[in-house]
């Protein structure tokens, strides 16, 4: 298994293979109280990308 940025590479995830890695990481952040930016820094993706 590869590490990523967004965590290990499991390419037996279902939601990250249906919505993307980026996408289904961003879900799971969801949870947390976090705004764009928060977010776009844990995923180290852009802001825009993020909102």
């Amino acid at each position: 298994m590869m590490e990523t940025a967004l965590g290990p590479r499991d390419d037996g995830d279902p939601l990250g293979a249906l919505l993307g890695r980026t996408r289904a990481a961003a879900l799971g952040l969801l949870a947390q109280q976090l705004t764009t930016t928060d977010i776009a820094r844990e995923l180290e993706i852009s802001k825009s990308s993020a909102s």
